[in-house]
């Protein structure tokens, strides 16, 4: 069966199947409908700055230490606890209620770093205060050590509290030295201020002051006399002993007795020993105490030199 095929028809054919010597017409891609938003979603975005990291937690700094050393006449004042500390902060001192370990002579705190400072008083004989007042750093992990030395200084006392007790009139001494000459006590002071010291011969606080209290005599400008007066029972040994530490110079007598200490007061015990050497008087030519001080001093050499300047 014979067809004719137009041109027309020809023509139809191609644009209605897309068909072209035999080529597939391409199809058109379906686009989602949510497209658009997901196109905005792949698209690049701005670069964020980067967070810094949280800082790491601070350790708190470390306590440090502060050590109080008493002592009162240069040897350790046991159990004193008449003081209060206090820190500063915000531009003020406020007193402080903390702990401490004690020592014999000895306080020790444990502190956060800082400043901090030692207040104390001490009575002198009328009952007035003489304040202390020591600053002290704190640092961490480290000790500071303060010494506080609870005498009243020399220069701040009045001639009543450098006495250790008045006496209406100077004792006469008129006895044999050791050398064999004889000393007078009035006579010398004509001349010269005598430093007069009642010595045991066996015990260690006067054996061991007895170079100290020789040592500000020489130093002195006023050139003084000492003159040693050997107190109470002691040996040939002793005495032997105790008379070699005299400087050439120097007056030793002796006094087994007491009779000398007797006329100057000196304490005793209830079986007649005296108790309170060594007895250190300065007396100037006016015939006047200038200091009368007795007991274990190790900062006697100090004390009677400030008393020979006067």
């Amino acid at each position: 069966m014979n067809f004719k095929i137009s041109a027309l028809t020809i023509i139809a054919c191609i644009l209605l199947t897309g068909c072209s010597n035999g080529q597939e017409r391409p199809q058109e891609k379906a686009e989602p409908a949510n497209a658009p938003d997901q196109q905005a979603q792949q698209s690049p975005q701005p670069a964020q700055p980067e967070q810094p990291a949280p800082p790491a937690p601070q350790t708190p700094p470390k306590n440090g230490q502060l050590l109080l050393a008493f002592i009162r006449k240069g040897l350790p004042e046991k159990d004193f606890s008449n003081f209060s500390l206090a820190s500063f902060n915000n531009g003020f001192w406020h007193t402080m209620d903390v702990s401490y370990r004690k020592g014999e002579n000895l306080a020790l705190f444990e502190l956060a770093p800082g400043q901090y400072l030692f207040e104390s008083g001490i009575r002198n004989k009328n009952g007035e205060v003489y304040m202390i007042l020591k600053p002290a750093d704190v640092k961490p992990g480290m000790q500071t050590k303060m010494t506080i030395n609870l005498d009243i200084p020399f220069e701040t006392m009045t001639d009543a509290e450098k006495i250790i007790r008045p006496l209406e009139t100077l004792p006469e001494i008129k006895t044999p030295a050791a050398s064999g000459a004889e000393f007078d006590l009035h006579k010398t002071l004509e001349t010269k201020t005598v430093v007069l010291t009642f010595l045991s011969a066996k015990e260690e606080p006067s054996v061991r002051m007895l170079p100290m209290i020789q040592a500000a005599v020489e130093k002195s400008a006023k050139q003084p006399l000492f003159v040693g007066i050997i107190t109470g029972e002691f040996s040939d040994e002793e005495l032997k002993k105790i008379s070699a530490d005299f400087k050439p110079g120097s007056v030793m007598i002796t006094d087994p007795a007491g009779v000398i200490a007797k006329q100057f007061q000196l304490p005793r015990s209830e079986t007649g020993a005296f108790t309170a050497l060594p007895s250190v008087l300065v007396i100037d030519t006016a015939k006047k105490i200038l200091l009368w001080t007795e007991g274990y001093d190790l900062n006697i050499e100090t004390v009677v030199a400030k008393s020979l300047e006067e």
